[in-house]
């Protein structure tokens, strides 16, 4: 079974419509990290990520924006929920750096 397969991105509004507008949050970490990314939803099992980061970037100071994991080439992982602290919308202008960059 291909690893992929066992995931299933949630992407409907209550309607049922399907929901095209990217979900730009600031996930701030139980260790104080903040990282700012599109968000997806997934549906998993119990204990598999529930969660689709899509280009993710750490705030660093200065309000300096870096590639999250470093050293990761992927533009895309998984991850649980159950390791965010809080998920909050961005300031302005975090979200147009953050805009900037990934569409650059």
């Amino acid at each position: 079974m291909n690893p992929d397969d066992a995931y299933e991105v949630f992407d409907e509004t209550a309607d049922g419509e399907t929901e095209d507008e990217k979900v730009i949050k600031v996930v701030l970490f139980e260790n104080g990290m903040y990282v700012i990314s599109e968000i997806e939803e997934i549906v998993a099992e119990y204990g598999m990520p529930n969660c689709k980061l899509v280009n993710p970037c750490i705030i660093g100071k200065d309000g300096y924006l870096e590639n999250f994991p470093k050293y990761c080439g992927q533009e895309e992982i998984l991850m649980s929920s159950d390791k965010f602290l809080t998920i909050f919308d961005p300031s302005v202008t975090i979200l147009d750096k953050y805009i900037k960059l990934t569409t650059g």
